[in-house]
């Protein structure tokens, strides 16, 4: 790049300084230091430019490391979910069975009255507990479609 000195020094010697006088004032030199000026301007707005991408570089990698940790937390999410899902409904069906087997021996006519009793207080209880973990169940499912509905994409 060249650099043109626009003020003049202070020269001793006449033909020297008159060298540089009429160098500073040809109309060439002054289009070379606006060219100059010009390029200078569009070397910083490339470098602006540089950083910027550079700079967007930067959080679109922090982003995409956001994102597939999300991503682990959501398969680990789900993976929880489905298990609590599977317990809860073994847990449905036990209640099930044990309120079959209270109303069939209730049934058979083989317990005292103080049994038949204790055991509709019982199957009232289990069939109040079928009630809340079918509920439980149901808001966990329900919950699991929202969030499987709102996924992340990586």
């Amino acid at each position: 790049m060249i650099h043109i000195i626009t003020k003049h020094p202070q020269v001793q010697h006449p033909q020297l300084l008159s060298a540089f006088m009429s160098y500073s004032n040809n109309p060439d030199t002054c289009l070379i230091t606006d060219k100059d000026k010009q390029l200078n301007r569009i070397e910083e707005h490339i470098y602006q430019k540089r950083m910027l991408l550079f700079n967007k570089q930067k959080y679109l990698e922090e982003t995409a490391k956001e994102n597939r940790f999300l991503e682990r937390v959501y398969k680990d999410y789900h993976k929880y979910n489905k298990f609590i899902v599977e317990e809860r409904e073994k847990q449905l069906r036990a209640m099930k069975v044990i309120s079959g087997y209270l109303d069939k021996i209730t049934h058979d006519g083989k317990l005292t009255d103080d049994d038949i009793a204790h055991s509709k207080r019982e199957q009232r209880e289990i069939i109040d507990e079928i009630t809340k973990i079918k509920n439980g169940l149901d808001e966990i499912v329900d919950a699991d479609k929202l969030v499987t509905s709102d996924k992340l994409v990586v």
